[in-house]
């Protein structure tokens, strides 16, 4: 799979996640998962060609997307300790770039905000050393996060503009999860799948659900799921009772 490596700088804003551009005051990002079958994903991603501009990012919208999912040494993310409830920690790797996105996701309801880093890829086996990583590795360090699940999946993404916000759609197919055990990002992962037969869709957005998102949700069935790839991951390996 090719990707594209000369974007327009107006481009790639334009597709970035809204919550990447959520700034103090200027209105909360939010965001909604559905599942759906491989036959509604196909006609999901046929409206979505016709009504918005594909990822700049990807071969005609699609990407290899690798996470490495952080955590305590007792889990408290996967079960929602207090202080660790709302907060996931990751490091995302697109396709075979040689460099990683650090991120801390924070979700309260269907709003969510993430806060990014940029490293080289060669400097992910040295995060648990000073100073490498600023506020992300700080936090590695502190709360003794180490390295749990390796996810991967194939990303088909959309993006446009409603009322000058930016407003995204995602499909995430043949998502499949392993145990980490090291510090690093792979380019493709060889696991267990998450979520057969599903296709999770993501629809992004800023403020208010933009008018082409109603008409999208009018046609699709409506089973909002509240979908963890990370929590499916640990359920799949039994990660929780080690």
């Amino acid at each position: 799979m090719s990707v594209e490596t000369t974007p327009t700088a107006a481009a790639l804003r334009a597709a970035a996640s809204p919550s990447l551009l959520s700034e103090p005051g200027g209105g909360d990002a939010y965001e909604l998962k559905f599942r759906l079958t491989t036959e509604e994903a196909r006609w999901a991603e046929s409206w979505a060609r016709q009504h918005l501009l594909s990822d700049p990012h990807g071969d005609n919208g699609m990407y290899r997307t690798t996470s490495l999912y952080l955590d305590t040494p007792f889990l408290d993310i996967f079960h929602k300790t207090p202080g660790y409830r709302r907060s996931k920690y990751r490091l995302r790797r697109y396709g075979h770039a040689e460099w990683v996105h650090l991120e801390r996701k924070i979700r309260r309801g269907d709003r969510v905000r993430k806060r990014r880093e940029t490293i080289p890829l060669t400097e992910v086996s040295q995060l648990i050393d000073p100073p490498v990583g600023g506020w992300f590795g700080d936090r590695v360090r502190q709360r003794l996060f180490r390295p749990v699940c390796w996810i991967g999946y194939t990303r088909t993404a959309f993006h446009a503009s409603a009322a000058d916000a930016p407003l995204r759609l995602t499909l995430d197919r043949h998502v499949l999860g392993s145990p980490a055990t090291a510090w690093s990002v792979p380019s493709r992962v060889e696991g267990r799948a998450l979520l057969p037969e599903e296709v999770i869709l993501e629809l992004k957005y800023r403020n208010n659900l933009p008018v082409l998102f109603h008409e999208l949700l009018a046609v699709l069935p409506s089973r909002l799921a509240g979908v963890s790839k990370y929590g499916r991951c640990v359920e799949a390996w039994n990660l929780a009772r080690r």
